[in-house]
């Protein structure tokens, strides 16, 4: 048990112990200690930065406007800000916790189940949630505050909650719900505000799949209900994986995640999880789904990157009396998720959504009709699939096309389909009809509104295709409809590829009080293959004759016939500060212009105190451009492809991430190194500020087709 020391919760009066998050009788969350900010850090000396005239700042109450605008009419105004402060406040979501009736101690079961065993998972019933925590990671704080929430809600004759925790040596020596620090690996019962320990099995290696199985096993066999839940907890990559477990450094494949749990399942001898859940990242994916299908009942799981508080398991509370089917569950976790992310205020692009897997097979024979449409036809049917692609909400994004996942929801690909490509509105509305029996529950912000409940793995152009996806997870209908597309843009003959007529590939162009206006013309002979146009801009460095690229926003193709190319950009740079340093960062800015919110994604590097070798990190921000309301997330891409929410140390340095196109013509995205910005997170703070008057600037307008195949104008100019 836990020592009798603490503080008094304000809101039942308890007492809440030392290092506990929440108060165990009532479920409010404890106030945290502000943050102290750090001195100023040492930056090495390094050479200027690449700029040329540096940028002015906007004064407080500015007007600022950030946006994008295209050739025939500009989109003024998108953003009204001049400094906005980085970080989310504010505490859990959900309605406080009722006591669920747990027991005190021991470790013997606690769920009871009904005399004759309910196999149908849309019939109530007592639950046994097993929850693998793999928190052998930088989310371990995370992990924390998640077991506390469980806590809160206990287990009893309805309900057992069971878990399976990896700590890390690296990143908190915090105790949790009565239990001290460890780095081992511990099985607990989660008992009535506190961790019972069940065994401590010294370090496993929770990406193994055996490990999985086990645990299974053990826990279907020492505390039977009438279902079974299974949430696997960690930083997500949809088909790729979960993890790593940090101290083997190893990934928890897809394919090890269902060789283990039907391992496990095996052992037990049950015959199939009623619930899968992932607490992770980008895990709502189709290929996700078809792989659990034959395992689990219904799947509960995210499209988008989560935010670091993940979900809120005080929901359980509301089906911890015995009488909750699968649907039930699923959805009091789907509510105190939406909850929980507004009360944070990082509601703005999550998703969740749960699945039933049950109704899987006419999702996939509609698919494999669209894919078999598609094959007969590629070289007329597949620019349309590209075009679409291109418009379509994605997940996982970041503007360096080897760590963006390349994940793109599946029913607003094939809904945008129906209205491009009249020979495949038929097809890709019964994928619509399926999908739509297949999502039974979901959530979503502001900005995913658009959002179906799955993705699918849906690289624009051949060579971002990861080389494992079709051993993993490509023996899929939509792998099959994938290999059609990919082929087919790598068959698009030369004379087709997309090129620019304007001599000496230099842009037509003009400044005016909307920015630089700039157009191009090409050859018409490609435009029915061409997907996007994009501007790329930044300023020549001086000292070795590179362009440094702060940003990149969309153009407009002119489907007219006449080849035309354009964009307007307003000539502002995003500027980062930590209230002692500023750097210029790039932007890659998009717009919802009918649910008119601005999304931008910022890619940074991350150093950990004392560290010489950083972490890709992209910080993604939305602002609904009606009520200025906004949230931003940094979100850190793991080495082996995994994503989740950076947990970064104060002591750390952010430093921006730029696009450097040498003067051979080669492009590499690298760190600046002028200046580097204390990680305090909550501290940070953007704004876009115009370019200075002298400023030389360069800009390419280029235009893709859906082979990645591609042709640019440029213009290099002095800002007037």
């Amino acid at each position: 048990m836990a020592d009798e020391v603490g503080s008094f919760c304000s809101e039942c009066g308890m007492l809440v112990p030392e290092g506990a998050t929440f108060c165990p009788s009532c479920g409010t969350q404890r106030g945290a200690a502000g943050a102290v900010v750090p001195p100023a850090p040492p930056i090495p000396a390094a050479p200027p930065p690449p700029m040329g005239a540096a940028p002015t700042a906007v004064a407080p109450g500015g007007g600022g406007g950030r946006g994008k605008a295209l050739v025939a009419v500009a989109v003024v105004a998108i953003l009204v800000i001049v400094a906005v402060a980085l970080g989310g406040g504010g505490g859990g979501s959900a309605d406080d916790a009722d006591d669920a009736g747990g027991q005190g101690g021991g470790s013997s079961p606690t769920t009871e189940a009904s005399d004759a065993t309910v196999t149908d998972a849309d019939e109530p019933g007592s639950w046994t949630v097993m929850v693998y925590v793999m928190g052998d990671t930088d989310l371990e704080e995370a992990a924390l505050i998640d077991l506390e929430e469980m806590a809160a809600v206990g287990s009893g004759p309805g309900l057992s909650i069971v878990t399976l925790v990896d700590r890390s040596p690296d990143y908190t020596d915090d105790p949790v719900a009565g239990i001290d620090d460890w780095e081992s690996t511990k099985t607990f019962e989660v008992g009535d505000g506190e961790l019972i320990e069940l065994d401590d099995h010294g370090e496993l290696n929770l990406g193994d799949p055996d490990v999985l199985a086990d645990f299974i096993d053990d826990t279907v066999d020492a505390y039977p209900a009438d279902h079974y839940g299974l949430v696997l907890w960690d930083h997500g990559a949809g088909w790729i994986g979960m993890g790593p477990d940090e101290s083997d450094g190893d990934l928890l494949e897809l394919r090890e995640m269902s060789a283990g749990i039907e391992d496990g399942l095996e052992r037990a001898d049950l015959a199939s999880l009623d619930l899968v859940g992932f607490d992770a990242c980008a895990m709502a994916t189709y290929e996700v789904a078809s792989e659990m299908s034959p395992f689990a009942s219904y799947l509960l799981a995210s499209e988008e990157l989560e935010p670091g508080h993940g979900w809120d398991y005080r929901s359980l509370a509301e089906v911890a009396d015995g009488r909750a089917d699968a649907r039930d569950v699923g959805g009091a976790l789907l509510d105190g998720y939406l909850a929980q992310a507004q009360d944070e205020g990082q509601d703005q692009q999550i998703t969740l959504s749960l699945v039933d897997l049950q109704e899987l097979d006419p999702l996939h024979d509609a698919i494999s009709e669209l894919a078999d449409a598609v094959a007969d036809d590629p070289s007329s049917l597949a620019a349309s699939f590209g075009i679409q692609r291109a418009q379509t909400i994605s997940f996982g994004r970041d503007p360096n096309p080897e760590n963006d996942l390349n994940l793109t929801d599946l029913g607003a690909f094939t809904a945008g389909l129906a209205d491009l490509e009249p020979d495949l509105t038929d097809l890709a509305g019964e994928v619509d009809d399926a999908l739509a029996d297949v999502v039974v529950g979901q959530v979503t912000g502001p900005a995913a509104q658009d959002a179906s409940g799955l993705s699918v793995y849906f690289p624009q152009v051949p060579e971002h295709l990861h080389p494992g996806y079709d051993d993993a997870a490509g023996g899929t209908p939509w792998g099959s409809l994938l290999d059609t597309y990919l082929s087919a843009g790598a068959a698009i003959p030369d004379e087709a590829h997309p090129e620019f007529t304007n001599p000496g590939r230099e842009a037509e162009w003009f400044f005016d009080e909307d920015g630089l206006n700039m157009f191009g013309t090409f050859d018409v002979a490609s435009e029915d293959n061409l997907t996007e146009a994009i501007i790329y801009y930044g300023m020549p460095d001086p000292s070795d004759g590179s362009i440094i690229f702060y940003g990149e926003e969309p153009g407009e193709i002119l489907r007219d016939g006449t080849g035309t190319a354009g964009v307007i950009y307003d000539l502002t740079l995003l500027r980062l500060s930590d209230g002692e340093d500023e750097a210029f960062a790039y932007l890659d800015l998009s717009l919802d212009e009918e649910e008119n919110i601005a999304t931008f994604d910022v890619p940074l590097a991350y150093y950990p105190p004392g560290s010489d070798e950083y972490q890709d990190v992209v910080l993604s921000v939305v602002m609904d451009l009606d009520t200025e309301e906004f949230t931003e997330t940094y979100y850190v891409f793991q080495e082996e492809g995994s994503v989740g929410e950076l947990d970064a140390d104060p002591d750390g340095i952010i430093v921006p991430i730029v696009l450097n196109q040498y003067p051979d013509g080669s492009l590499e995205w690298i760190p600046t190194t002028d200046v580097g910005l204390w990680a305090e997170l909550v501290n940070i703070t953007y704004e876009f500020v115009p370019l200075e008057s002298g400023t030389e600037l360069y800009a390419e307008l280029t235009v893709f087709d859906y082979g990645g195949n591609s042709d640019f104008v440029s213009m290099l100019d002095v800002v007037p």
